[in-house]
């Protein structure tokens, strides 16, 4: 490929230390945030910063946290032995090194039938709930999760010894099971995530608790260790995005908006190519609207954005004027850890877009690139303060080349 890129951002690729990336990006988060570090450790960022997301088990740098604003729900989430309700069931508070590395983890230990500690949230009707929590195993291999209105719930387990969800029921009418996803953390904790749909409910109940197999209640003696408890509820999407520590109040952690402000000295008006990669995390779900991973745009009058939507479909789109010259969509096979690689290339009456280095899609349709203002990755780029629906997913890396590459780059780009 003889195409030279203009901007080149490796995210991944952060040796020592990490790399702060290019000094003509912007990056706003007006709240701290949690990384993980070459540790795997969680830690806080400060506002306006990027945050690292580091593997860990190996340790091998991923890329960097671009995500929705979101809000812990659950109080004291470090600690089972304050706002939460204990049924059957003792809490050793602060008996284990969390993911953290401070000694905050709490060891619950049930006393009889379905121990666990409970909390309440109140959350907007018709909004998708997500739950999670660390979980490392002690006496007991699974980690028990309920939430329910009153009326109807949805359990499911959770295998901290071999790190994969376990059984879960359905739920019925107003509290409905969507789906549920495992990840590893440092020292042997594992971050566990429940989400669930409701049409009408508002009140919910979140319990947690030790279990000694799949699919059965807690039991006298069964014990687990936990730590750091989230719950989120958002109108377009319900997977969880990255921890939010609590104590007595709800906390809210700010988007984050990471551009690129367009220079003439390195941006073509007339054409151009945009890659990407990401790391999958959770099943991005969909309710209303699309989960945007990036473009170029001035407006969304005059925009070219890539989004994921649900769980199997990419897609380009392409306006100008406010007025739609091409959607070209393209599928996938959405794997958690799995890395995706895709690129948008436009030129006048000429567009395109390739994902994993696969067939293109492409355009022929009227399309004159219009004037762009900036280049958004990981994030809508029509807007520099945009909360909303950003993939689930690990900005990985971008490039830009000035040029509507051909084709057979752009799959050479992309391919694994």
């Amino acid at each position: 490929m003889a195409l030279e890129p203009a901007i080149i951002l490796p995210f991944h690729r952060a040796a020592g230390s990490f790399i702060l990336g290019d000094p003509r990006m912007s990056i706003v988060r007006a709240s701290t945030g949690q990384g993980i570090n070459r540790l795997g450790r969680s830690f806080t960022v400060p506002p306006n910063t990027l945050r690292p997301r580091f593997h860990p088990l190996t340790g091998v740098c991923e890329g960097i946290h671009v995500e929705r604003t979101a809000t812990n729900l659950l109080l004291q989430s470090q600690a089972f032995n304050t706002t939460w309700t204990a049924t059957s069931l003792t809490v050793a508070a602060d008996s284990t090194i969390a993911p953290d590395g401070t000694t905050t983890a709490d060891t619950l230990t049930a006393t009889g039938a379905g121990g666990n500690v409970a909390q309440a949230i109140t959350i907007a009707v018709g909004r998708g709930i997500s739950i999670s929590a660390h979980g490392k195993p002690l006496a007991s291999s699974f980690l028990w999760v309920q939430v329910t209105d009153g009326s109807n719930a949805v359990e499911c387990w959770f295998n901290l010894s071999a790190g994969t969800t376990g059984a879960n029921t359905a739920g019925t009418a107003t509290c409905v099971f969507s789906q549920k996803a495992i990840e590893p953390h440092a020292l042997g904790f594992w971050r566990c995530m429940l989400d669930v749909n409701t049409a009408t409910s508002t009140s919910f109940t979140v319990k947690f608790g030790p279990a000694a197999a799949d699919g059965v209640q807690p039991a006298n003696g069964n014990s687990i260790i936990v730590w750091g408890a989230q719950g989120e509820a958002e109108m377009a999407v319900s997977a969880a995005t990255s921890y939010i520590p609590t104590t007595t109040a709800a906390v809210t952690r700010s988007a984050e908006n990471l551009h690129l402000p367009i220079d003439a000295a390195w941006f073509n008006p007339s054409e151009g190519t945009l890659v990407y990669e990401f790391v999958n995390r959770t099943v991005p779900i969909g309710l209303p609207g699309s989960h945007v991973a990036g473009g170029v745009a001035n407006s969304f009058n005059d925009v070219i954005y890539l989004s994921r939507t649900g769980t199997s479909t990419m897609q380009a789109l392409f306006a100008a004027g406010g007025v739609t010259s091409a959607m070209l969509t393209r599928t996938w096979s959405f794997t958690p850890g799995a890395i995706v690689k895709c690129a948008v290339a436009w030129a006048q009456n000429d567009m395109a877009f390739v994902v994993d280095g696969g067939t293109a899609a492409t355009s022929a349709a009227s399309f004159t690139p219009p004037t762009f203002a900036r280049i958004g990755l990981g994030c809508a780029p029509w807007s520099t303060n945009d909360n909303g629906n950003k993939p689930s997913a690990t900005l990985r890396a971008f490039k830009y080349i000035p040029r509507r590459a051909p084709t057979v780059d752009m799959q050479a780009l992309t391919a694994a």
